[in-house]
């Protein structure tokens, strides 16, 4: 009987696994040095509030003032956004694929588990995934759209991350959010330290304000609050009993009823971008019993680029590399928020979404490995960038910590680490068969 022969002994395998081992040590040092160090040397004490200015807005009361159509030029879509913080685009899904979309979403509701809503009284919040034809037609069709696409590219610049997908059933009863910015520490307040952000809602179906569908205070992202005149408001709420009764200050009431709300009819396929300064809730649902609101909200960031130094002249570049500079700070996602992305959609950008079917997103993506790397030097935010944000804050607020209910930092742990020791065993025994 012919001998094996053995291509690597026991202690091959050890000396390569040891190898291995240092490398993937080493690398993640490297990540953590050059992503959670500067992180952790953000200031403290970030003020609760933006910085821009102690009021603002509201910049208009109607919806005509928001609507972006192919007819505007993308100067005149970008300025519409900018001086508002929000934009009703028609006609981004198809009407075929708004329809489908919808059954797919009513159908998963009593499946998958449900995510963190803000009123979760008959709201069904679900993070979804991008292995189903018709998501998959979805993000193709939010990729490739005339205005959508390049007012995006504008905002956030090329290459603009994905960091939020969700949908939200919303049933008769619901009953009106707050008035509410999604990220208390943002670009808003400190743009040196933060990224921008944006909100795409789409509604798939035609959409009533009665629905339960979303309203902003348009202009409001770039100060504390809303510019009213808060002395008649006040007296206002103290000749009225039933206020008084109902709510312990007037601060409390504007939390529920923040006069300066615009909404709009929408159609099926229509969305609006809404940045996420901008105070915003989902109203009342009081259409009827048998009429069913459902949306998908993405969020989009710009993608992560060093701040670089000239060694020069001292002066800070916050989009790339210049010759003979070093990086000192990398900007990140803003904190005190959620980001409601499935913990395996980490990792892609909004022109990925075009390109599923020819490149399948794959998990190792969202992990930071294989991923292409943008003309721009910028790369697309991961799950290691949000561990890194949930690390940080919980040093900062260890009362808080960031954690969404379908992504548990513990599990995720401990997944990984089985994953490890399995890949590490079959390659042992491989490397000793």
């Amino acid at each position: 009987m012919a001998k094996k022969f053995h291509v690597f002994n026991k202690i091959d395998a050890v000396i390569i696994s040891g190898i291995l081992f240092l490398v993937f040590f080493t690398a993640w040092l490297l990540y953590i040095r050059d992503n959670v160090a500067p992180m952790l040397a953000l200031p403290h004490s970030f003020k609760y509030g933006k910085l821009f200015r102690e009021q603002c807005g509201p910049s208009t009361n109607s919806s005509l003032d928001l609507l972006i159509g192919e007819e505007l030029t993308l100067e005149e879509g970008s300025g519409v956004l900018r001086t508002h913080g929000s934009a009703i685009i028609p006609s981004i899904l198809s009407d075929k694929t708004a329809k489908s979309l919808r059954q797919y979403i009513i159908g998963q509701n009593n499946i998958i588990g449900h995510s963190y809503v803000l009123e979760p009284h008959s709201r069904i919040g679900l993070m979804l995934g991008a292995d189903v034809p018709v998501i998959q037609q979805a993000f193709q069709e939010i990729s490739d759209h005339l205005v959508l696409k390049p007012l995006l590219d504008d905002a956030l610049g090329p290459h603009s991350s994905l960091t939020g997908f969700m949908s939200y059933t919303t049933m008769a009863g619901a009953l009106a959010e707050s008035w509410h910015s999604s990220s208390p520490r943002s670009y808003a307040a400190q743009p040196e330290y933060f990224v921008k952000e944006l909100d795409l809602v789409l509604y798939l179906q035609d959409t009533s304000p009665a629905m339960g569908s979303a309203e902003s205070c348009p202009g409001t992202h770039t100060c504390s609050r809303p510019l009213l005149d808060y002395n008649l408001l006040q007296e206002q709420f103290n000749s009225s009993e039933f206020l008084s009764e109902e709510y312990d200050n007037l601060d409390q009431y504007l939390e529920q009823h923040l006069p300066c709300g615009v909404s709009e009819e929408l159609a099926a396929g229509d969305g609006v971008l809404v940045n996420r300064d901008v105070l915003h809730r989902n109203r009342a649902h009081n259409a009827g019993e048998d009429i069913v609101q459902v949306s998908v909200v993405f969020t989009f960031s710009e993608s992560l680029r060093k701040d670089v130094e000239d060694e020069s002249s001292g002066e800070v570049r916050m989009n790339g590399g210049v010759q003979g500079s070093r990086v000192t700070r990398t900007r990140t996602l803003p904190v005190g928020g959620e980001h409601m992305l499935r913990w395996d959609m980490w990792g892609h950008t909004v022109d990925d979404m075009s390109t599923l079917e020819d490149e399948p997103w794959r998990l190792w993506h969202s992990l930071g490995m294989f991923l292409k790397e943008n003309p721009d030097g910028s790369t697309p935010f991961t799950l290691w960038d949000v561990l890194c944000l949930i690390f940080v804050e919980s040093q900062r607020r260890p009362s808080r910590l960031l954690l969404v209910d379908e992504f548990s930092l513990l599990k995720f742990h401990a997944w990984v680490s089985n994953m490890l020791w399995l890949t590490s065993a079959v390659t042992l025994l491989y490397l000793c068969w």
